[in-house]
């Protein structure tokens, strides 16, 4: 991933804290029909080595599934959220228009989980990672047995233990505090939640370098 080193963010804890945040994320495979990309939820893990691992689930009828089998490398893309930013948001005007964003690239090779017992894990894990805080009258545990063993063999796990993590946060960093607190007011002022999500990033990160010794703040 293009990263120009103000918005490069390389902290394995940081990342995996935004990628808590934003799990729905796109899996990209190579193989004999080309790129494939999937977008599927993702549970992050760190290894008793402290490496993350990312783990979820897809049809056996995904043609990426045969990539998959064939011990494909994988890439996994957390998007995260993006703004336009206007140059009359800044004090210093003579400059340009640009857009914010966050991202934050994985890279590693795949296991897949063909056995019923292992997928049945996967799918207790995602349930209660995504359905529990949110969750009614349903329960997963109350699915007829004879229904889940229908579902299972249909289904394939997928965990991929990193071997790279790239972030990219493009916040502004390369201009004036000044300016990045009009650009946190404009967007916060925005009806728009991607533009409410940059600002929520941009000053947990402006807080973080004006919070730091004179001169340890990112350039």
């Amino acid at each position: 991933m293009y990263r120009p080193a103000p918005y490069q963010e390389n902290a394995p804890d940081t990342l995996r804290t935004l990628m808590r945040r934003w799990p729905f994320a796109a899996l990209v495979t190579f193989g004999p029909g080309g790129l494939t990309a999937t977008h599927l939820p993702f549970l992050i893990d760190v290894d008793a080595q402290g490496e993350t691992v990312l783990t979820t689930h897809l049809s056996r009828l995904n043609p990426q599934y045969d990539d998959l089998k064939q011990g494909s490398t994988a890439m996994v893309i957390f998007q995260g959220p993006s703004a336009y930013v206007s140059p009359s948001w800044y004090d210093e005007k003579r400059t340009f228009p640009t857009w914010n964003y966050a991202a934050i690239h994985a890279y590693g090779d795949v296991d897949v989980v063909d056995d019923p017992d292992g997928i049945k894990h996967i799918l207790d894990r995602v349930v209660e990672t995504f359905d529990a805080p949110v969750a009614g009258e349903w329960s997963f545990a109350g699915i007829p047995t004879g229904m889940t063993a229908l579902r299972l063999p249909k289904i394939a796990g997928v965990v991929l233990k990193v071997s790279r993590l790239e972030g990219a946060l493009k916040l502004n960093q390369d201009h004036s505090a000044a300016d990045r607190h009009g650009v946190i007011a404009a967007l916060e002022s925005r009806g728009d939640a991607g533009g409410r999500e940059i600002a929520a990033l941009m000053r947990e990160t402006l807080s973080a370098e004006e919070s730091m010794p004179d001169g340890a703040a990112r350039a």
